[in-house]
């Protein structure tokens, strides 16, 4: 395995120096930014973990992608690499915990605890079932909830449909058409009745009877023989 780089070496130190084994890449951001360091730390981190000296993943937090990294050679803990004693005196730890992450902390408790579960279930052997398990439990539940959510869309859409249908001007002229398609057929039949020569004359409930018209339908009231 070819050697790490200057920029591989300073990162692989930083995870051996600092008390969490696990990384955000914001937390690194700010850190390399304070060691002055302009660029390379993305292509650095990757390098890492294609030799197999660091862990990443990228999480999903809500609507949030968190990108994580561990140390992966023996997780050491802060100052128990060996020869660290030689490289002079071990450097103030307060440096990496900024103002910055303190405020995202703050505002951010959802954030923390989902990343405090993340940080307990990892194995840093490199054997994440547990973590997998977890992941593809939270995929199915995405899909459930997405399942659920294109019927409800659809449930909307139909319920606009009828509503739609129900406020066009043309349903609302329908009673104004009906009531004039009654007063013509009450015209006719009376119409029909003077006009007819049967003796004795029929009555008008016995004119719509045998012309198997409703009475309700064209509003004729057969106690007050007459239309209304």
């Amino acid at each position: 395995m070819a050697a790490p780089g200057p920029l591989e070496s300073k990162l692989l130190e930083h995870f051996r120096e600092v008390k969490c084994p696990i990384l955000q890449e914001e937390e690194l951001k700010v850190w390399w930014e304070k060691e002055e360091l302009k660029d390379g730390l993305s292509e650095s981190l990757k390098v890492l973990v294609e030799r197999g000296r660091l862990g990443g993943r990228t999480l999903s937090v809500g609507k949030n992608q968190i990108k994580i990294y561990w140390l992966k050679d023996g997780g050491h803990q802060c100052g128990s690499t060996p020869g660290a004693s030689k490289r002079g005196p071990k450097r103030s730890q307060s440096r990496f915990v900024s103002p910055l992450i303190k405020d995202r902390r703050e505002k951010r408790p959802k954030l923390d605890a989902a990343m405090d579960t993340v940080k307990g279930s990892l194995d840093f052997s490199g054997e994440d079932g547990s973590s997998s398990t977890e992941l593809g439990r939270l995929s199915e539940k995405k899909a459930t909830l997405l399942t659920r959510l294109k019927e409800r869309k659809e449930e909307l859409r139909k319920l606009r449909m009828v509503k739609m249908y129900r406020t066009k001007p043309e349903h609302q002229g329908l009673d104004v058409l009906t009531q004039q398609w009654r007063e013509v057929s009450q015209e006719v039949a009376q119409s029909l009745l003077e006009s007819s020569t049967h003796q004795p004359p029929p009555t008008m409930q016995q004119l719509l009877d045998y012309l198997h018209i409703d009475h309700d339908l064209i509003h004729y009231s057969v106690e007050d023989e007459s239309f209304y």
